[in-house]
């Protein structure tokens, strides 16, 4: 996933200041999940991570935040 990093580092910072957050992340494809879950598990936060196989309308309307990559 491109700029993933960026998603580390800002989950991370978050985390530190609220350990309560739980970030969801919908795919476009299970291949992508299946990717993204690579990267987490590497990036330690897997217990503040889920990942779904598409569903984006139904993350974005549980979501208290959202953020959103195009492209």
């Amino acid at each position: 996933m491109e700029h993933f990093d960026q998603y580390e580092d800002a989950a991370k910072w978050l985390r530190e200041r609220r350990p309560e957050l739980r970030f969801v992340v919908p795919a476009a494809r299970p291949a992508i999940r299946e990717g993204m879950q690579g990267l987490v598990d590497a990036a330690g936060l897997r217990d503040c991570f889920t990942l779904l196989d598409g569903q984006p309308r139904a993350a974005m309307a549980a979501a208290d935040v959202v953020l959103v990559a195009s492209g």
